[in-house]
């Protein structure tokens, strides 16, 4: 082979190796964009918008879930009630050790909130808490849409589903609540036996202030029947009911409850006391077992406390969580039950067990980013 044919050689194969090398940069870089742009079209369209039905206190803290969600990019809110209404609630809530901590992690500064802490429970008013978290979520930096005095109706539905992207919606609209029966889901409760008896009073003092105080709890009572008739010396009941009085000092409850037993005390408080009798009980036991600071209920307190059915079977009730995801070709849409537990007397009277419903928002909650993770 001669020096030119060499060198001739030489430069076809460096040309070669030229194209070959621009070839594979420029599948490269078209491989690169393509998975960029494919990538951004991916988070476009994973976003979603968080509808949350229902300001109360498991709503507003689903909506501090939600805003923590990497995919939301929208927050909206529907509240049957106007702002005002909803920040003077006047029932207590009690939040524990557990829901507490929660509450904490998303950034409530219970430090600057009005309430009262025992035995690591934190009491405060309702109506305190929601004002709270809701200047809370007014500072988020997403966009939302809060409407208060609008009531999710099939109006709001078809609203909703008129929205663009993809949509969460959340039902936290309490046990009277419509939203999930709108949304196609089932609202049963599930009923479960706490086997006991027990009832339940209530009066508002509109006399006093609204101030929180602690749940007090007395075991071991035993009431002595006779004034009403019935002959108690042979009522020998080892265990004797358990009362607990808990609300604000206005807003007082009363509940007095024993396991099921068939002792002569419970079939006499079931069968024979009606409402009067048994508001005379209350009001005893208040006396007798009220704080230092309350000063004791006289019988025109009788007429202004409303009082159960007497001594019956109790239950506890409380909503499953449950979903629905409606796939289309723009939107995934999502609801679940409330999450607030209710302690149920037989004849629908109930209690509420603090808060204890708003951490069983979250697996819900992030439900906008298990949407996107299968999109």
């Amino acid at each position: 082979m001669t020096t030119c044919d060499l060198q001739s050689y030489r430069s076809s194969q460096s040309a070669l190796a030229m194209q070959h090398l621009l070839l594979t940069s420029a599948v490269v870089v078209l491989f690169v964009c393509t998975k960029s742009y494919v990538n951004q079209l991916r988070r476009q369209h994973a976003r979603c918008t968080v509808v949350v039905i229902g300001a109360g206190p498991v709503g507003l803290t689903t909506l501090l879930i939600a805003s923590r969600c990497p995919h939301v990019e929208r927050l909206v809110l529907y509240e049957e009630v106007s702002r005002s209404t909803l920040i003077n609630r006047g029932h207590q809530i009690a939040l524990d050790k557990k829901t507490l901590q929660f509450l904490k992690d998303l950034e409530v500064d219970f430090d600057n909130m009005e309430g009262c802490v025992e035995r690591s429970i934190f009491y405060t008013r309702v109506g305190i808490f929601l004002e709270h978290t809701l200047d809370m979520i007014s500072k988020l930096p997403l966009p939302m849409d809060i409407k208060f005095d609008t009531k999710f109706t099939r109006e709001r539905v078809q609203e909703v589903e008129a929205m663009s992207g993809r949509k969460v919606v959340i039902a936290c609209d309490g046990s009277t609540g419509q939203a999930a029966r709108l949304l196609g889901l089932s609202d049963e409760f599930l009923q479960t036996t706490c086997r006991a008896y027990g009832a339940i009073a209530s009066m508002d003092r509109n006399d006093q202030c609204s101030v929180p105080m602690p749940e007090r709890r007395v075991h071991g009572l035993v009431f002595d029947l006779s004034a009403y008739g019935i002959d108690t010396s042979e009522m020998t009941d080892a265990a004797g009911f358990t009362l607990k009085l808990y609300g604000s000092s206005r807003h007082r409850c009363m509940c007095l409850a024993i396991p099921k037993s068939e002792s002569l005390l419970v079939k006499n408080m079931r069968l024979i006391l009606d409402r009067s009798m048994m508001r005379n009980i209350f009001i005893k036991c208040f006396n007798t077992c009220r704080t230092k600071s309350e000063g004791e209920l006289s019988d025109t307190w009788a007429c202004d406390t409303c009082v159960s059915r007497p001594v019956c079977s109790t239950s506890n009730s409380s909503s499953a969580w449950n979903s629905r995801l409606l796939r289309g070709r723009r939107h995934v849409r999502a609801g679940g039950g409330r999450g607030q537990p209710l302690l149920q007397l037989s004849d629908r009277a109930g209690c509420k067990h603090g808060n204890e419903g708003a951490d069983d928002a979250e697996p819900l909650a992030r439900t906008s980013c298990l949407c996107t993770n299968r999109a």
